[in-house]
């Protein structure tokens, strides 16, 4: 009697070279391990017949067929072989099942007889830049003082009450609408900046370019202003005449200007100055590839880099050009000491590259704080002296003028920053480092912190006497550069102290850093007393300057709205810390106090930025839900989570505002702009708080 034919007990489920080199399969079509060894994967059927796939499809081949997987792991469970192998054969119907398993590209298109849609795109999958962002990759600092919030987990899940998911729908679609119409009216006519064909006024024009020198300019060094104004002026008289770098340069500086126009005169300005950022965003591309690159195109390129920081909701992939700038002025040689290197270079144009290496390694070194990216510079990689401390008038003849030794010049604010630079790289890199490099304990961070802030205190004290000892016709810093001055450079204290402070409740060793946080996000987000010997309250300022800050606040990016989220999530860590605590109950009613008054100021610019174009609301909801439960702490009540009332509140609110940008955006070329402001004014009432300050 013949022994009975062997069967095998269950259908092989690897594919045949995985077997063959005895290898694990993940049972893709085709799989990962054939793919990355770019060999032919085919897989046997019940009737051992030997179907081929398609070749190699890399080591994401997994994530492509998770869902195919699981079917096939519920079959091989009940004994059963998967679904019907793929045929690549010309019939509809393989190529059908072909389009399920292989996503073609964007813009890739399948002829109709192979069962697929010409007109329909079908993308890889995978996370895209921008997704990785928004879950705060490398921003470990901020996300330190976030998870110390109670109703994180609320903001995540967005609740499972009826009414609240409807105005999270609700205000999803309005944020939608907007960022279709903006694209639409922004970017369907790029070309050239041409700022004579835009009707405006010179009157206006001279406004904003006045409003750009007394900001921005004041603080991030780019042009030569008597150059600029002269050229200015020869433009306005004959635009045919100017430099082919200088219209995009002046469409930029008259955005930027934008920013700090009174409400009253922002309406028009506003739709014009994305327009002309994105026409100077195609001028420098076009550049590129038709001229060669000089000091006016990187002037350009700066320009750009600080223009995108008045835009208050830009584009999420910003942050990637951030070093773009700086890779041009590299390979120009500004990183180099001109009287070292290039010693051939003219007083003036070695100035000139001193200025503009100082302003983009400061927009770099702020672009990795804000996206927790490693700095792609160390201070060791350059050697270019700080900016002379001269005004631009004496910066036409350099060889006869001199640095002033003690007195405030156009270049004093650019000169303290870079002053700060040192340490605050090696605080960005210890921050965004992965691996942290032997003997940067806490030692060390107190080191660096205490470095940096005794910095700050002597920068602002010396400004102060400036402020106090001028003479009447001598320059005088500003309460707007002597607050830019601290924000830019005492952030980088919030991030390296954050995840101390977090240990601060288990280990009182690290209290230190819980006060530092404390003190440094009082200071950015309140001005300083810059006059008046008598103290003043938080936010007083010259009424000037008060509404020049408070606008980049309200309609500033990624910078001030990363500053103000920080620091006000860790003002109110600190104030719910404190009302649990009780510890010191007569020094913790008066700081409480501040921290109400400061924090309810930063809720009210937040909701000023949703008025003013910003689409995402959940800091604005989160802050609300993390206020109400303090308020009722402070009340002596039970810290139950009150969450669903404040978070409708706040939610109805942000809904409204949406919905009136919705409207302005799908109606504003019919010139309705105005009374549908008037109309949402009277339907939910102004912020008593910032009554006619925009």
């Amino acid at each position: 009697m013949s022994a009975p034919l062997y069967r095998r007990r269950r259908p092989a489920v690897a594919c045949i070279e995985c077997r063959r080199r005895k290898v694990k399969c993940d049972r893709a079509f085709p799989c990962g391990p054939c793919g990355n060894a770019s060999l032919m994967c085919g897989y046997r059927n019940s009737n051992n017949e030997v179907t081929l796939t398609n070749l190699c499809a890399g080591p994401t081949a997994t994530d492509l067929f998770s869902s195919t997987i699981a079917s096939e792991e519920d079959s091989i469970q009940t004994g059963a072989v998967a679904s019907t192998p793929i045929n690549l054969t010309s019939s509809g119907s393989g190529i059908a099942g072909l389009a399920t398993h292989f996503p073609f590209p964007s813009g890739y298109s399948v002829s109709r007889d192979m069962g697929m849609n010409e007109n329909e795109p079908v993308d890889l999958p995978g996370r895209t830049v921008s997704h990785a962002k928004s879950l705060g990759c490398g921003k470990t600092y901020i996300q330190s003082s976030f998870g110390q919030l109670d109703h994180l987990n609320f903001l995540l899940h967005r609740s499972d009450d009826a009414e609240i998911q409807s105005l999270w729908e609700q205000c999803s679609h309005y944020a939608r609408i907007i960022r279709s119409e903006r694209s639409v009216k922004y970017y369907n006519q790029l070309g050239p900046p041409n700022v004579t064909n835009n009707l405006l006024l010179k009157s206006t024009c001279d406004r904003l370019i006045m409003l750009y020198l007394h900001t921005f300019e004041a603080v991030f060094r780019v042009l030569h202003i008597p150059t600029f104004m002269q050229q200015y002026e020869m433009y306005w008289n004959n635009p045919q005449g100017a430099s082919r770098a200088f219209p995009s340069t002046l469409a930029l500086v008259l955005a930027i200007g934008a920013c700090f126009i009174s409400e009253a005169d922002a309406d028009e300005l506003h739709l014009f100055a994305p327009q002309w950022i994105a026409g100077a965003q195609f001028w420098l591309t076009e550049s590129f590839e038709k001229f060669g690159i000089d000091l006016s195109v990187l002037q350009v390129s700066a320009l750009l880099l600080l223009a995108r920081q008045t835009l208050p909701d830009p584009s999420e992939l910003v942050w990637i050009s951030g070093d773009f700038p700086l890779r041009i002025a590299v390979g120009l040689g500004l990183h180099k000491e001109t009287r070292i290197h290039f010693p051939e270079f003219s007083p003036f144009e070695s100035e000139m590259r001193k200025r503009l290496w100082a302003t983009i390694l400061e927009m770099s070194t702020q672009s990795c704080l804000d996206t927790g990216m490693p700095p792609s510079i160390s201070n060791d990689d350059f050697d270019c002296e700080l900016p002379s401390n001269i005004n631009d008038v004496d910066a036409s003849n350099l060889s006869a003028a001199t640095d002033i030794a003690d007195g405030f010049t156009q270049s004093t604010i650019q000169r303290m920053l870079m002053r700060t630079m040192p340490v605050r790289l090696q605080i960005l890199r210890y921050c965004n480092a992965l691996k942290k490099a032997p003997g940067q304990d806490y030692l060390w961070i107190l080191k660096l912190s205490m470095e940096l802030d005794t910095m700050c205190h002597s920068h602002t004290a010396t400004l102060q006497s400036y402020q106090k000892n001028s003479k009447p016709d001598t320059p005088t810093p500003t309460g707007f550069q002597i607050h830019m001055l601290n924000l830019l450079t005492r952030r980088f204290l919030l991030a390296l102290h954050s995840p101390f402070a977090v240990e601060a409740k288990a280990n009182q060793s690290f209290y230190f850093s819980r006060k530092v946080l404390t003190e440094n996000a009082l200071t950015c987000l309140s001005p300083l007393q810059l006059v008046s010997q008598k103290p003043l309250p938080v936010g007083s300022l010259p009424e000037n300057q008060q509404h020049e800050l408070l606008r980049l606040k309200v309609r500033g990016g990624d910078i001030m709205r990363h500053m103000l989220c920080h620091a006000t999530a860790i003002l109110i860590v600190e104030l719910t810390t404190e009302l649990g605590e009780n510890a010191f109950p007569i020094m913790h009613s008066l700081s409480q106090d501040l921290f109400f008054h400061a924090i309810e100021e930063s809720m009210a610019i937040f909701r000023r930025r949703i008025q003013a174009g910003e689409t995402n609301v959940d800091i604005y909801v989160l802050f609300s839900c993390a206020m109400a439960q303090a308020k009722v702490m402070k009340a002596g009540l039970a810290p139950e989570r009150q969450t669903i009332e404040p978070a409708k509140d706040s939610l109805n609110i942000c809904c409204e505002l949406l919905k009136f940008q919705a409207q302005v955006s799908e109606v504003s070329s019919l010139g309705l702009t105005q009374d549908l402001q008037v109309g949402l004014e009277n339907e939910i009432g102004p912020s008593n708080l910032w009554e006619g300050m925009l």
